[in-house]
């Protein structure tokens, strides 16, 4: 039990976070993007297909990382109850974009970037199993050293929902642990009724009564793209508008839900080119599906390429 405890004090006072929200916004290259990440096309979005599936995100089944070694659980540190143990629980999703940097949801890390306690972020990389990381072998524990988020994120209205995270050291790469390829131009469009997938550590049932347990396993679904129109009258009850920066996605059959739930934000709305996997969109934000029918919100990625460029290039 010591040597847990020593373990993990030492991964939180190594790391530091540095607040950046500068960007320089020019337009995007896509090969001046592909050279800035230093990933060549031909190896991003690689997965190994034909894993056994069973189980249940929301109306979802078991992944495993090897159809998804992009997938990154961002732990926040705690202290867990009723006994004061320092201990790492899963607060979001993100995704590999090169052996440095991974792209998640501003929401997810917001309230991180002036934090006075350094390094209570972490990235864990090359597992479908988020907890008991210290038992596991093959995965990697990676502090994170600075956190920018996009300059026009606006939280009470849910804008810009889109951050970058710097990792302290890089990311060694194989089955387990692979970017995730960016769409190659600023309009990558998603067409209505097409179908894409998402993975995530978050939870599988939106159970009412709060009884809800967090799950260990990673989980994938796939969901329908929702015309903009029918996603806009979805939410003009709410203050927060529906812009052409993101893609709507989800269902409802019978009352039961299909998407994404607490937990999965941050991770990516995924479509593929042949065998490749492409970044369209991050887990932002939905209203009770049980009840309203409404379809998840996602940040279109291909809106944000030039400010990727810009900041990984700046670093």
């Amino acid at each position: 039990m010591f040597v847990y405890l020593l373990a993990t004090l030492i991964l939180v006072l190594n790391g530091s976070i540095e607040a950046d929200q500068s960007a320089d916004l020019k337009p995007l290259s896509p090969a001046n993007l592909e050279r800035v990440l230093n990933v060549p096309r031909s190896f991003c979005g690689q997965f190994v297909t034909n894993r056994t599936r069973g189980g249940r995100i929301i109306g979802g089944h078991e992944a495993s990382i090897e159809e998804f070694p992009w997938q990154v659980s961002l732990q926040k540190f705690r202290i867990a109850l009723p006994l004061p143990v320092p201990d790492w629980g899963h607060t979001c999703g993100a995704s590999i974009l090169n052996e440095y940097w991974l792209l998640t949801a501003a929401h997810c890390v917001d309230g991180l970037v002036n934090s006075i306690f350094p390094g209570q972020l972490r990235a864990v990389i090359g597992t479908d199993r988020w907890r008991f990381t210290l038992f596991q072998s093959n995965i990697q524990m990676i502090n994170v050293q600075k956190i920018v988020i996009n300059p026009e994120w606006q939280p009470r209205q849910a804008q810009n929902d889109i951050a970058l995270v710097r990792l302290s050291k890089p990311i060694s790469f194989n089955e387990r642990a692979r970017p995730i390829c960016l769409p190659t131009s600023n309009d990558y469009g998603t067409a209505n009724g097409q179908f894409a997938t998402i993975a995530g550590y978050g939870f599988t049932t939106d159970n009412l009564l709060g009884l809800n347990i967090l799950p260990n396993r990673l989980h994938t679904v796939q969901v329908p793209m929702v015309n903009m129109d029918n996603c806009k009258k979805a939410y003009s009850r709410t203050r927060i508008p529906i812009t052409n920066r993101m893609i709507c996605a989800g269902m409802t059959t019978y009352g039961r839900c299909s998407g994404a739930l607490k937990g999965d934000s941050g991770s990516a709305l995924i479509t593929y080119e042949g065998n490749r996997a492409i970044h369209t969109g991050i887990v932002s934000f939905s209203l009770p599906c049980r009840f309203t029918g409404a379809p998840d919100v996602y940040t279109r990625t291909s809106t944000y390429l030039g400010w990727i460029e810009s900041v990984i290039r700046k670093s």
